[in-house]
């Protein structure tokens, strides 16, 4: 008998679209799981996470989201799930960060009996919480900035922080291999 990831795998899913419900099967598990072994699951969840870098392809992240493309567009095109398009790449992709936490959400609504509708349900969830990422917006204004930066925590900020740091380590550690 499979286990259930191994069987996703066989029956034609990416590893994106793997590794996305792996970190929220895993992320979930933190919640139940005693002290000591709190440690080790963040652990695993968090390389599983650099795994996947910065964005995922459109494909994997709307397999794992249970929906279409198409529908996934929707969502983009209407801010709710942030996409960007890398300088000489001719596909946008979704951030991955968006992704897992509206499939975080998704795992919520399931689990309180909602059948249809799951996505919109999750994302209104998250936008009463406000708990939605906010959409990419290049060269935003000064005051736009400001307003932004005053919409944060210093906890938020710190994140971003931490993550910026992360990814400049993880570029200088490539330009280094090259």
């Amino acid at each position: 008998m499979l286990l259930g990831w191994e069987a996703m795998s066989r029956h034609g899913h990416s590893d994106a679209d793997l590794r996305l419900r792996q970190i929220v099967a895993l992320r979930e598990a933190l919640a139940g799981a005693d002290p000591r072994a709190r440690g080790q699951i963040w652990r695993v969840a968090r390389e599983l996470r650099l795994e996947l870098g910065d964005s995922v392809a459109k494909v994997p992240a709307a397999r794992a989201l249970g929906i279409s493309v198409r529908g996934l567009d929707h969502w983009v095109a209407g801010g709710e799930i942030p996409a960007f398009r890398r300088p000489g790449a001719g596909r946008s992709r979704v951030e991955t960060d968006a992704v897992l936490d509206v499939l975080e959400e998704v795992s919520v609504v399931r689990r309180a009996g909602v059948t249809s509708g799951v996505i919109a349900a999750a994302i209104a969830r998250m936008r009463i919480h406000g708990r939605l990422r906010p959409k990419l917006k290049p060269n935003e204004s000064p005051t736009e900035l400001r307003r932004a930066y005053e919409a944060t925590t210093p906890v938020d900020r710190l994140t971003i922080a931490a993550e910026l740091s992360n990814v400049q380590t993880r570029l200088a550690a490539m330009g280094a291999r090259s």
